[in-house]
């Protein structure tokens, strides 16, 4: 695929998924998922609660269900709950889809330890209309995740629109608060999202000392941006100048209440938060289904026109 940012919003933008196109970055990224700030507040927050609620989760699957985890990277947490759903009786169906090869072989070594068969497919989640066309057998599990907030957000309105009525939808978000602003920033600040960040621009003609990396929260929406000192020949003549922005990513951060109205514009949702208020899960439905049982932080059942009628 063809690497070229373009620009529109006031900065130099890439597609979302340039940070994992070759086996060099994925390896960084990995490095990434490890790391204390990073790791410990996105992925180790999203794990737990999965942890804490996988036997709520999956009660709402039917007995035979088909799971489809897009931009599935290492597999680790959708794992959890098929393997959870096959012990308690059901007949699940997993797919996965990444666009690094490498992630899929993780993937795949990741639940044939848990003891859980998986069909593998080199894909733009972006694609998954066509994907879900062509392995559909009833129920749908589409498992999203964290990645539903590196993209606009009308790319549910795609995703509803291509859901049946009986399927679900898995979304889950790094919420943004009061209190945690500077740890947001300071977790995409270290050095190790620079690597991620100069994996990119290295394949459009970059060299270390040719940007600088400042990450920037503005509203909910972090950037994994560049203020760029000297620019390659080729993009130069493209109209890039010394002092322009380039945005690598972005990511949502969204409050809670954000998060709500987010997901109210086409779904249902059930939704549990961490104890903190910094993380959130969700399994969304288009038609109305049961909240009774919604979790608040802490894991105490809230009203469901409080929490859950989102």
């Amino acid at each position: 695929m063809e690497l070229v940012p373009e620009y529109r919003d006031g900065a130099w933008r890439f597609d979302q998924w340039s940070m994992y196109l070759t086996d060099e970055q994925v390896k960084t990224y990995l490095r990434l998922e490890n790391s204390d700030s990073y790791g410990e507040s996105m992925h180790n927050a999203e794990r737990q609660l999965i942890e804490e609620h996988k036997s709520e989760i999956i009660s709402m699957w039917p007995d035979e269900i088909t799971v489809i985890d897009l931009g599935c990277g290492q597999g680790k947490k959708t794992i959890i709950k098929v393997a959870a759903a096959q012990c308690a009786g059901k007949k699940v169906e997993f797919h996965a889809v990444d666009i690094s090869d490498r992630m899929l072989s993780l993937t795949g070594a990741n639940a044939k330890e848990a003891g859980v068969n998986v069909f593998l497919h080199n894909n733009l989640l972006e694609n998954f209309e066509v994907i879900a066309r062509d392995i559909r057998d009833g129920c749908i599990y589409f498992n999203l995740g964290a990645n539903f907030s590196n993209f606009p957000i009308d790319f549910l309105d795609k995703l509803s629109n291509g859901m049946a009525e009986n399927d679900f939808l898995y979304l889950s978000a790094q919420l943004h608060n009061e209190k945690n602003t500077q740890d947001i920033l300071d977790a995409y600040a270290i050095h190790t999202f620079w690597e991620v960040v100069f994996g990119v621009l290295r394949r459009i003609g970059f060299e270390k000392d040719d940007f600088e990396y400042k990450p920037v929260l503005i509203g909910d929406m972090i950037e994994f941006s560049c203020v760029v000192k000297t620019p390659p020949e080729a993009l130069s003549k493209r109209g890039m100048l010394p002092g322009d922005r380039i945005v690598v990513q972005t990511s949502r951060k969204p409050t809670l209440e954000g998060f709500k109205k987010i997901l109210s514009k086409n779904f249902e949702s059930k939704i549990w938060v961490n104890s903190d208020n910094t993380y959130a899960i969700a399994v969304c439905k288009k038609q109305p289904f049961s909240c009774h049982s919604l979790c608040s932080p802490g894991g105490k059942s809230l009203d469901k026109n409080v929490a859950g009628r989102v």
